[in-house]
């Protein structure tokens, strides 16, 4: 059976005791650093992480807020060229409708010239077929006082016939 010697036990634990000193300054303390370097960086990139998040969130605001206002702008274009359309539109027929108007009038006023001249065409050639047909009827040459009396009594029965 073996032996317990208390020196070789005390030997040991003085053994595992120093062993467990230079271990913890050799290897605990850098890896315990290299933890909190670790931890340090990881909370950092976290908080970039989270700063990171924050802007994007503002910039989609922002980016949403000129989304928006450039539809409003888009649409009030729109309605201002709609607008202006109907507008032109509107004076362009105002225009038309008068300048109808206006072919029509003058279309009128030419029909009643024309009128007035064929009808003036008429009683002159009336007046002289009368006078033809009165100097026959007469049997005798009207001077040219007579020849204007009754070219003019035959013009006024012609109007007053006209009439």
């Amino acid at each position: 059976m073996p032996q317990f010697n208390i020196w070789t036990f005390l030997f040991q634990i003085i053994n595992v005791l120093v062993v467990a000193a230079i271990l913890y300054k050799i290897m605990y303390q850098p890896v315990t650093e290299i933890m909190h370097r670790r931890e340090k960086h990881i909370e950092d990139s976290l908080a970039q992480a989270d700063s990171a998040k924050a802007e994007a969130q503002a910039l989609l605001e922002k980016y949403q807020k000129l989304m928006a206002q450039a539809r409003e702008e888009a649409q009030s274009i729109v309605n201002q060229a709609t607008t202006q359309a109907e507008e032109a539109k509107n004076q362009i027929l105002a225009r038309a409708e008068e300048e109808a108007k206006q072919i029509l009038q003058e279309a009128k006023e030419e029909i009643q010239r024309e009128k007035a001249r064929a009808v003036a065409e008429v009683r002159n050639e009336v007046a002289e077929i009368a006078l033809l047909a009165a100097s026959k009827l007469i049997g005798r040459v009207l001077t040219p006082q007579d020849h204007e009396r009754l070219a003019r009594e035959c013009v006024d029965e012609v109007s007053r016939l006209a009439n």
